[in-house]
């Protein structure tokens, strides 16, 4: 029971955990924005004059200017940022995906005659490939990056419901 509570804290906040009883979140420090690097000074306008001296070792960029360069471009993400409405949508997937089999094992468990391992494995096979089809297109991934998912997760579907009669496959 206190294993729901705190899952109960972790998805509603901090206001649940007072209610409970239980210690507060830790709080997490704000994020310092990196030191930023001087602007090197613009360049004059107007070609550049070459010296006659100059050779190909001279032409190479020195190290300082370089790391200089570098210290001024301003951080990308390194990967996709989600949105809040895609995590919410993701998290509302998972729940109820947690509830639906929850619902089936209560009525397999329940049920007056026992239930073959085949009908369990379709019953929680397709709930899940259910569930993840609509978790994938919930998370905001594109239609590129699903199709091969949902292909692959057609053909188990396919293969889960396929006709497993024995006596119409050996008649044939």
């Amino acid at each position: 029971m206190r294993t729901a509570f705190i899952l109960l804290a972790l998805v509603s906040g901090h206001a649940f955990a007072q209610v409970q009883g239980l210690p507060p979140p830790p709080a997490i420090p704000p994020a310092t924005p990196p030191a930023m690097a001087p602007i090197p000074p613009a360049m004059p306008p107007g070609p550049a004059k070459k010296p006659a001296s100059q050779n190909a070792e001279s032409l190479a960029v020195p190290p300082a200017a370089t790391q200089l360069g570098a210290a001024t471009k301003p951080e990308e993400p390194v990967g996709r940022t989600w949105t809040t409405v895609e995590i919410a949508l993701t998290a509302g997937t998972l729940c109820f995906t947690l509830v639906v089999l929850g619902l089936e094992t209560l009525i397999i468990l329940k049920a007056q005659r026992p239930w073959s391992p085949q009908s369990i494995l379709r019953v929680f096979g397709l709930t899940l490939i259910l569930a993840m089809s609509v978790l994938l297109i919930a998370a905001g991934y594109s239609k590129d990056q699903t199709a091969p998912v949902m292909g692959l997760l057609g053909v188990i579907a396919g293969y889960l419901l396929g006709n497993n009669d024995k006596s119409t496959a050996s008649g044939a």
